[in-house]
């Protein structure tokens, strides 16, 4: 938990120096075999009893006076504030029970549970009483007792495997042709943790899951798939029946939902796929395609139709070898850097992930994404490639010696949506100590066809905490230009489509220059992807661009030869190739060969022999004569 005046943390953790309160509340708490913590109402420990080495590993001695947020949970801190400002505003004697995560020593996560007494007003007290147990043991339990069961712990509804193990029963008995699938996504669910409290999310799903089975009653069966995801099956239906259900359970979700005085609203959208499918699986994977197009609908229902079926159960195959993957350790991070288009030095560098596959070799994402993101698949991915960058950036200075290069991650709209992106960008930047500033997540048009007031209130809170938000192929769609005002972006990516056309299009320089101007308007930085001649790279200089990635500077390589290549002197080929494009761009504002050749000295530019320039060097390096 953590004060609402100052941000800290006052659930878990201890200290112990001189302690504070009566001796024989000490006493007392030293004798119970639980955790026991005396907390201020800054949110720092003033005492923990010895068994919190046991729970966490950590000395009390070396955390006293700590601020405690960083040991619980990201995803459960904001929970804690608001049961603790409810605590502190109740008065002396008001208690308070929970349930988080707490990080050990050994950096695991342990669940812990715990009752908290304000006891601040109480002169003999003066703080709040806090008793922890280490509840890891009965989650896992749990955990395992759902799995064998089939069933969601929360909502007590069949799971996703036991989904797919029936359909694929249906399948197999020849009852699959008239089977239908329909898959409904709440959306806004991070807004009402957020706004009320996870309580108040769990509310929300366990009402909506009670609508949906007595709205199918005996028809078929819900299952809870994840997050705010439910999938109805029903065992006998056709286009139309599919349709008007997946209506229904539109309805049925938008209904208010009452928390006390409250009532929360949520929308949703609905995908469906009605058989024959090639098999039970290829049956959920079409219903899933068609919510992603769902979401983009005015009438937020997608059907999908028959043709695209078996290509669903080619889909379902590179999934399960997806996840296999995954498992086995195969998906690799690349990074391309983006460098400064007068000299070709690195400013940052973007994180690409490959899969290194066992049979068809090195992967690039257009070959897998997109069936990840249509199943879920990507939030667990993203996650990866976003701990892995930010571990990678963080060692950088330490090769380079002199300076921070800042990690472009790619972040999909289901990592945006129900990915509880804010809680593992918190994470990843915990774990590996990167600061928020050397981090930028990018983003794309398709993330803002959606929610868009979902996505922007994450993207603020990311943004909030000092992380950078860049526009992902600007300039392809309406939707980015039109909300460029409204998302808290930091730079924009000029799409390569452009780019591409530069020196031979000049409809392609015109968007760019417009594009640049844009950017400009909106203090926005401007990256040009897809530069891969020189001829688009004095373009771009001509016209004002600054930044740049592509084949041309460098193709995506790994952590470890990005590292090398960035702690390298820049060679003498990239130093004549900012000079030549230095010196073009001078004579073409009708500088003369001197004054060229003060310029290039006056930047700090060498020749490729390390000498100064003089006008006849520069003659040289354009081919022309005085």
């Amino acid at each position: 938990m953590q004060t609402s005046r100052d941000d800290r943390s006052v659930v878990v953790l201890p200290g112990a120096t001189a302690p504070p309160g009566p001796a024989a509340l000490l006493a007392l708490l030293a004798e119970v075999t639980d955790v026991g913590l005396l907390c201020g109402p800054d949110g720092r420990v003033r005492y923990a009893t010895d068994a919190l080495t046991a729970c966490l590993g950590l000395d009390p001695a070396e955390v006293v006076g700590r601020d405690c947020l960083q040991l619980v949970h990201p995803g459960d801190r904001a929970g804690a504030l608001r049961s603790l400002d409810s605590l502190v505003r109740a008065g002396v004697g008001r208690r308070a029970a929970f349930e988080l995560r707490l990080r050990h020593l050994d950096g695991s996560w342990r669940w812990v549970q715990g009752t908290a007494v304000n006891r601040l007003s109480d002169p003999a007290v003066d703080a709040v009483v806090v008793t922890l147990s280490d509840v890891s043991s009965r989650r896992a339990a749990e955990v395992a007792l759902d799995e064998l069961a089939g069933t969601d712990g929360m909502t007590g509804l069949p799971d996703r495997a036991t989904l797919v193990s029936t359909l694929e029963a249906a399948h197999a008995a020849g009852r699959g042709d008239r089977a239908a699938v329909l898959v409904l996504d709440l959306d806004g669910l991070p807004d009402v943790d957020e706004a009320h409290g996870r309580a108040a999310e769990e509310q929300v799903l366990v009402t909506v899951a009670s609508r949906l089975v007595r709205l199918v009653d005996a028809h078929g069966f819900v299952a809870r798939l994840a997050g705010g995801r439910f999938a109805v099956l029903l065992g006998d239906a056709d286009q139309h029946r599919c349709a008007a259900v997946a209506h229904e359970l539109l309805a049925a979700a938008r209904q208010p939902v009452r928390l006390g005085d409250l009532a929360v609203e949520v929308t949703a959208s609905v995908g469906a796929a009605v058989g024959p499918a090639p098999d039970g699986g290829a049956l959920l994977t079409a219903a899933e395609a068609a919510l992603r197009r769902a979401a983009t609908t005015p009438s937020r229902v997608w059907l999908a139709r028959r043709r695209e079926l078996p290509a669903a159960h080619r889909r379902q195959e590179l999934v399960d070898d997806l996840r296999r993957g995954m498992r086995a350790g195969e998906l690799v991070v690349h990074y391309q850097p983006i460098v400064r288009l007068d000299d070709g030095s690195p400013v940052s560098a973007e994180a690409l992930v490959r899969w290194a596959h066992p049979s068809k070799g090195l992967l690039s994402p257009t070959a897998f994404l997109g069936a990840a993101e249509d199943s879920g698949a990507v939030v667990e991915l993203g996650r990866r490639v976003l701990l892995e960058a930010c571990a990678a950036a963080a060692t950088w200075p330490e090769v380079l010696g002199r300076r921070r290069l800042p990690v472009s991650v790619n972040v999909s709209p289901r990592q945006l949506v129900h990915g509880d992106l804010v809680a593992v960008v918190d994470e990843a930047l915990e774990v590996t100590g990167l600061p928020p500033s050397a981090l930028v997540l990018e983003i794309t048009e398709t993330a803002v066809l959606g929610d868009l007031q979902q996505v922007v209130t994450v993207l603020r809170r990311l943004r909030d905490r000092g992380v950078g938000i860049a526009a992902d192929d600007f300039g392809t769609g309406y939707s980015t230009l039109a909300h460029a005002k409204q998302l808290p972006l930091t730079a924009v990516k000029i799409d390569r489509s452009f780019v591409g056309g530069l020196g031979r299009d000049a409809g392609d320089a015109a968007i760019v220059a417009s594009l640049l101007s844009l950017a400009a308007a909106l203090d926005l930085e401007c990256v040009a992807e897809g530069v891969e001649t020189e001829q688009q790279r004095l373009v771009l200089r001509t016209l004002g661009c600054d930044r740049a990635q592509g084949f041309l500077f460098c193709r995506p390589i790994d952590a470890a030869a990005l590292a090398a290549r960035f702690a390298e002197p820049v060679s003498d080929e990239v130093t004549a190739r900012g000079a030549l494009a230095r010196a073009r761009q001078l004579r073409a504002d009708g500088a003369s060969l001197t004054t060229v050749a003060a310029a290039l000295n006056s930047e700090g530019r060498t020749t490729s022999a390390g000498r100064r320039w003089s006008a006849r060097s520069v003659a040289l390096l354009l081919g022309a004569t005085r």
